[in-house]
């Protein structure tokens, strides 16, 4: 008993440890066909639950556990109900009860290991859920930052479409080479290339976001962008509290007290629990290994979002400066006192700003969530 349960934890780890990238397909029974989906960050759940294979995946594995613990279960209630009906009146009623006892100790055994797996299976199940949800939402945060790098580009190759259009009617009056304006010429171009490329990339990154959520080729797919993004909470955060959060809920811890305890629970009901000694002790070295490497990466992730919050602090009250500088240089255009491209200038540059404020709040966002259900145990 003690291998199979070892080695149906090691199969149960290893599925849970298995999360593709991309789904196989482009879902399973679909409960949107040929409709409009709106990708939502609120959305991107319910619309998974009822169209991606990797979901339907996952609650496949958990049923089955969940019917092999069910039989198992019949199969015991079943041998119990005869044993207790025996009267033991006879010789052959004591014969036919030492059969059932026998029988009785194999199915509790197999019970008991099929409890064991569903209690692994079930917190696998959430486990792989939540993180095929988490994917999905870095994915779709993503190509949200794609959009508004592409914006960022978008801007700078305005700008610079403007200055080449100066340049060449200077180069008419003679004022510059038509060296220069090749020059700048070229570099326009490849600005409208990598721009172009960026806008491939971003169409990519939303099949993938499609395939991955499994949304079929028929559907029409439109995104939103994140509401608004309140990160109020982040300066707040107590590292000891939170570790204590997710050490209670993390799958991997416990999955591995599962497996002590089962050994536990096989040692003392055997007539020689000495020899379990080694397993039980390998256990609890696993165990503690496990919750050693949890509060280092959760702490990793604590630092990191911790340091994200502060920069992107810092960020937005240089935008504040630059936003009053702007109003001060449209104030001295409106006197004469400084002239149109100055006032583009500082607004290209407030713009710019304002779409890596975007973009970096996007991407604090994602290692939000990561966070919060790092803590939850996923």
């Amino acid at each position: 008993m003690k291998r199979f349960i070892a080695l149906m934890l090691t199969a149960i780890l290893v599925l849970g440890s298995s999360i593709p990238v991309l789904a196989a397909g482009n879902g399973t029974a679909s409960a949107v066909n040929s409709s409009a989906i709106n990708i939502s960050i609120d959305s991107i759940e319910s619309i998974m639950l009822g169209n991606s294979s990797n979901m339907a995946l996952a609650k496949n594995n958990f049923d089955k556990a969940d019917l092999a613990y069910k039989n198992a279960l019949s199969d015991y209630n079943k041998v119990k109900k005869q044993y207790d009906a025996l009267a033991l009146n006879t010789p052959a009623d004591w014969v036919q009860a030492l059969s059932l006892s026998n029988q009785l100790d194999s199915l509790r055994s197999t019970m008991n290991s099929a409890k064991f797996n569903l209690d692994a299976a079930q917190l696998i199940y959430n486990q792989q859920v939540q993180q095929f949800v988490l994917a999905a939402k870095q994915q779709y945060l993503s190509y949200l930052s794609a959009l508004t790098q592409n914006q960022i580009s978008a801007l700078s190759l305005s700008s610079q479409e403007n200055q080449l259009a100066v340049l060449l009617t200077k180069l008419n009056l003679g004022y510059v080479s038509k060296k220069q304006v090749d020059t700048f010429a070229t570099q326009v171009a490849d600005l409208r290339t990598s721009l172009s490329n960026q806008e491939e990339q971003a169409r990519v990154l939303l099949q993938k976001l499609r395939s991955y959520m499994g949304i079929p080729e028929t559907a029409t797919v439109t995104v939103s962008n994140v509401e608004a993004f309140d990160f109020t909470s982040i300066p707040a955060i107590v590292f000891d509290s939170d570790f204590g959060i997710m050490l209670a809920n993390s799958t991997d811890i416990k999955t591995k007290e599962i497996s002590l305890n089962s050994i536990n629970k096989t040692a003392a009901s055997s007539n020689d629990p000495s020899k379990y000694r080694y397993d039980t002790i390998s256990a609890e070295i696993s165990l503690s290994q496990a919750k050693d490497k949890a509060k280092l990466d959760f702490q990793d992730q604590y630092i990191a979002l911790k340091n994200s919050d502060i920069a992107l602090k810092a960020k937005i009250a240089k935008l504040n400066v630059k936003n009053t500088e702007l109003a001060g240089m449209v104030l001295k255009a409106k006197f004469g006192f400084a002239s149109k491209k100055q006032v583009q200038d500082i607004q290209l540059q407030v713009s710019n700003q304002e779409l890596q404020i975007l973009m970096d709040q996007q991407n604090l966002y994602a290692s939000y969530i990561k966070y919060n259900l790092t803590k939850l145990g996923y």
